[in-house]
């Protein structure tokens, strides 16, 4: 069976207004896709597209987070799509962040896909592109967080994971440090939130409760 993109998503919005027995037909048709080399490509094409209702990402979101914990083998020696699918996620993830369901999945399918990759220098590259707002900030904790949760759950390699545990005791101070001179750089003493504006005080509480949950 061939897939195409325009297909797949038609398959995707046409779930909620269908017959159930056209339903059984979609779902089959979905769960090939899922289970097809092309999940890969077409996934990225559709995340990439602005105009991709937030249902289709969503589904397409659980079908990569499925992919990216049982066959990241299947994409692992294509470093330029690897790439190329981390840097659509870190954009997915500031496009829908006031999305809780849409950024979670973001974050989850990001946290599995530095993992899996070994991609170790995640730190200082989430902190560098969440860095230009409040709320960005806030999405680089939930994603920080995830890939704790993530290797602190699942079974991983346990050299990767020594490996992971080395780096975060290595370069945890960089996320204290980045907070620091962006909180302090902020005028008037005042931090936006959304549509709230909250002072540093509250802002700083903050992160030291992340911190503390965190660890």
């Amino acid at each position: 069976m061939e897939f195409a993109v325009d297909d797949v998503v038609l398959a995707i919005t046409s779930l909620t207004s269908q017959r159930p027995k056209d339903i059984i037909e979609t779902n089959n048709y979905l769960t090939a896709f899922r289970l097809d080399h092309s999940v890969w490509p077409i996934s990225l094409t559709i995340l990439q597209n602005t105009n991709v209702p937030i249902a289709v990402c969503l589904f397409v979101l659980e079908t990569l987070k499925m992919k990216l914990n049982f066959d990241f083998e299947s994409i692992k020696t294509s470093a330029h799509f690897v790439s190329n699918l981390k840097s659509t996620l870190y954009e997915l993830a500031k496009r829908f962040v006031s999305s809780k369901s849409t950024l979670k999945l973001s974050a989850l399918c990001i946290s599995s896909l530095v993992i899996q990759s070994q991609h170790y220098n995640f730190i200082e590259e989430i902190i560098h592109i969440f860095s230009d707002s409040y709320e960005n900030v806030a999405t680089s904790f939930k994603i920080l967080q995830n890939i704790i949760n993530i290797f602190m759950e699942k079974e991983i390699i346990p050299n990767s994971k020594e490996t992971i545990i080395k780096k975060l005791e290595k370069e945890g101070y960089k996320v204290l440090a980045f907070l620091n001179i962006w909180a302090t750089n902020i005028n008037n003493n005042k931090i936006l939130e959304g549509t709230k504006v909250i002072s540093k005080r509250k802002f700083t509480l903050r992160v030291i409760l992340y911190i503390i949950i965190v660890t």
